[in-house]
Formats: C-alpha cells, structure tokens, sequence
C-alpha cells in the first residue's frame, strides 16, 4: 500500500513540474480552451433553449376545422377525439360565433354565414402537418386552416440552430485538439534527454506517459471550469425569454450542459494529450 501511494504521489510531483516547465504556454492553452468550450456551452445551451420555445410555441399553433353546414358538429368532435396526435379540442358553433361578432361589431340582418368550427391544438409541433391531412380526409371537413408559414420557419429555426452546434462542436473541438497535442509534443521534446535517461534506468513507460496525459487533463477541467463562467451569465437571459415566451424550462437542462462543458474538455484534453504521446513518446 505505501508503495502504491508513494508511486500516485510522484505521478503527481512529475505531472506538476511538467505544468510548470510549460509556464507561460499553460495560460495560452487554458484560455483558448476556455474561449472554445464557452462557445460550445453558449450554443448547446441555446439550442436547448429555442428547440424547447420552438416546439412549445408550435404545439400551441392553433389549428381551424371549418365543418360543413350539414355535419354533426358533436359527433365529429368525438370522431376527432380520437385523433391521438391532438392535446386539446374545443368546438365553437356558428350560432356562438356569431354572436360573439354581432357583440364586438354591427352587423345587418342578415342569415349567419359562418361554420361550426373545432379549433385544435396537438402535442409537438412536428405532428401539425400530419393531423391536418388526418383532418382533411374525414367526412364532413369544409376546410382546415392553420399558420404553415409560422411552422415551417419555426422548424427551420430549431434545424439550423442544431446544425450550426454540431458544426462548432467538430470544428472547435479538432483546434483544441491540435493545440494541446503541439504543446505536449513540445513539452516532450525539451525533456527527450530526460525521458531518455528515465528510460534507462528501467522506469516503466507508464510512469513516463501518465503524467503528460494528466497535464492534458488539467488544461480541458480548467479550461471548462473558466468556461461555466459566460455560460452562467448567458443562462440568466434565457430564464427572461421563457418567461416571455411563456415557455416552461425543460428540467435539469442546465445540469446537462455543464456536464457537457466538463465531459468535452477533459476528453478532447486527455485525447490531445494522448495523440501527442502516442506519436511522439516512443519508448
């Protein structure tokens, strides 16, 4: 057991000296990684946010089902009650309508020209193209009107959002990788006498190679930590715009983007660390 300890603790006295000889190179790195995960954790945690809106917004798009004049509005609502894309159903007769117009306008005298009509609204927004041609094709449907341009612009907005994280995460996480993985191979190049005399003397490979994975691992923890920092602040602006859109926060979303912050900086940290090694410790 004391010799176990006795090993962590100069794995960890070789990791520190090999941070301190890259001196000013750790703050370079540090930052630049914790300028790249702030992007990443600012456009996740934004994507959450206007994928969620998006869809809450599109769920409560109202869909209009005009009923022809021979139809039994009543029976037809519960025909389309069993429509399971469909989270709310009201019915509106004519006679309702049409009072509701003569209340707020004058209006001649004249027949009541309006239909029954059953306003709906269903349970995602990607499920209102198919409840409208589901509601087309039932008997008794005069016609069916619902905000398509409002909904194909929402998707849009939620894909390419998406798209554009997916694309920076890729390209952000490949610069990180190669910065920190020139560093370490610098870092083993100005101890290649050392590591070579190490190596002599019979000192296990592992012991030589954990220390320079460990100081990757360091720079992508403290680069993620700083990275919390902007995410923090940005996420008090997203609070304001669920509340103005009137859009309930997703639970644990937050929780889920630090994690992500923390988890990308000490993969691709340990992962340039160990391309480096790999390619360059050959011992």
């Amino acid at each position: 057991m004391g010799t176990e300890v006795r090993i962590f603790l100069r794995i960890i006295i070789e990791t520190l000296n090999s941070i301190k000889r890259a001196n000013w190179m750790n703050w370079v790195i540090i930052t630049t990684m914790a300028a790249i995960l702030s992007i990443f954790g600012c456009m996740f945690r934004l994507t959450i946010a206007i994928d969620t809106i998006v869809k809450q917004l599109g769920a409560n798009l109202q869909i209009s089902v005009y009923l022809q004049d021979d139809t039994d509005s009543a029976k037809f609502l519960e025909q389309a009650k069993l429509i399971p894309e469909i989270k709310d159903i009201s019915l509106k007769t004519k006679e309702e309508a049409w009072n509701d117009i003569k209340k707020q306008f004058t209006v001649m005298d004249m027949t009541n020209p309006l239909p029954d009509t059953l306003h709906i609204r269903v349970i995602k927004s990607e499920l209102i193209q198919s409840t409208v041609e589901k509601l087309k094709k039932m008997d008794g449907v005069e016609s069916v009107n619902y905000p398509e341009a409002i909904a194909k612009h929402m998707r849009k907005l939620a894909s390419a959002t998406t798209f554009v994280t997916i694309l920076l995460i890729v390209l952000l996480g490949s610069l990180t990788l190669f910065i920190i993985s020139n560093t370490i191979q610098l870092l083993i190049q100005s101890c290649s006498r050392e590591i070579e005399i190490m190596s002599m003397m019979g000192v296990g490979s592992w012991f030589i190679k954990i220390p320079y994975l460990l100081q990757g691992s360091f720079y992508g923890i403290s680069g993620s930590i700083l990275a919390l920092i902007p995410l923090y602040i940005l996420q008090s602006y997203i609070v304001k715009a669920y509340s103005y859109f009137g859009a309930t926060p997703p639970q644990l979303s937050m929780n889920i983007v630090v994690l992500a912050i923390l988890a990308m900086g000490l993969i691709v940290g340990s992962s340039g660390s160990l391309i480096s090694v790999q390619k360059h410790l050959k011992i």
